[in-house]
Order: C-alpha cells, then sequence, then structure tokens
C-alpha cells in the first residue's frame, strides 16, 4: 500500500508535537519568571543602596540642608540611623532632590513612633518592585524609614 500513512505513525506524530509544545511552553514560562525575578533583584538592591546612603550619610555637601541648590546627593544622617529634623524637613520641602539619586519610580516615608508623618516624597507607583524599612533615630525619637521603588 504505497502512499497511504499508517496510523501508528499518525499518532506518533500528534504525540511529539505535542510534546514538544509542552516542553517549549515550560521552558518560556521558566525564562520569563528568570527575568522578573532579576529585575526585582536589581530593584531590591537599588532600594537598599538609596536607604543605606539616606539613614547613613549626612549628604553632599553635608550641611546641603542649608543650600538645597548646592546638594550632590541628600542624606538625612547627622550620625549614622540618627537622622537630623532639619535635614528631614528641608528634603520633605524640596521632594525633587531625590530625583538626583533616583532613576524611575520612588516614593519615601518617615514616620516617628507616635505616628507623626514626618517627611514624604514621591508617589505611590503602579506596582512596587522593592520596598525596604530602616529603624532610625530622629533626634532622640524612634523612627521608621520606608523606601519604595519600581
Amino acid at each position: 500500500m504505497k502512499g497511504q500513512v499508517k496510523l501508528e505513525f499518525i499518532f506518533s506524530f500528534v504525540f511529539f508535537t505535542i510534546l514538544v509544545f509542552y516542553l517549549s511552553m515550560q521552558i518560556n514560562s521558566n525564562v520569563s519568571t528568570v527575568a522578573s525575578d532579576s529585575y526585582i533583584d536589581t530593584m531590591m538592591v537599588r532600594a537598599n543602596t538609596l536607604a543605606e546612603i539616606l539613614v547613613r550619610t549626612p549628604g553632599v555637601p553635608t550641611n546641603w540642608e542649608n543650600n538645597v541648590q548646592s546638594t550632590k546627593y541628600v542624606g538625612l544622617a547627622s550620625t549614622p540611623f540618627n537622622l537630623s529634623k532639619a535635614k528631614v524637613s528641608a528634603l520633605n520641602n524640596n521632594c525633587w532632590l531625590m530625583e538626583k539619586m533616583v532613576s524611575g519610580g520612588y516614593r519615601v516615608i518617615i514616620y516617628t513612633s507616635s505616628g507623626v508623618l514626618m517627611l514624604e516624597c514621591g508617589y505611590g507607583g503602579p506596582e512596587v518592585k522593592a520596598r525596604v524599612t530602616r529603624p532610625v533615630n530622629l533626634e532622640g525619637e524612634s523612627a521608621t524609614l520606608i523606601l519604595e521603588v519600581w
């Protein structure tokens, strides 16, 4: 019987096609998950770096709060993890200074242990990719810094 396709061949071909399709879908979903995880990891590194700069350094120049136009980058600390109320207030009034340090979306919040909001810069993003929290001292009062980036 020339020219006829055997039933076993048809079943084998269909099974092979389904198997190849299934494997390619699995590989594709795993690759996109790895890429997404890599992006989130990058955002976490960025958020941690920015939070550490804010809570550990006084900024450049160290008295930037007196002349915000001369600011190279913002730091809020008078000593590591001890924030200056003058610097926090200056940043709260000049949120655009954060744009020198952050490319992309961000939000920085500082509130005291009594619930008083001391600083809110930036805006809530469509989907936060990284959020870090740092316990800090705000001239003798415990406070929390929250930094979100996307």
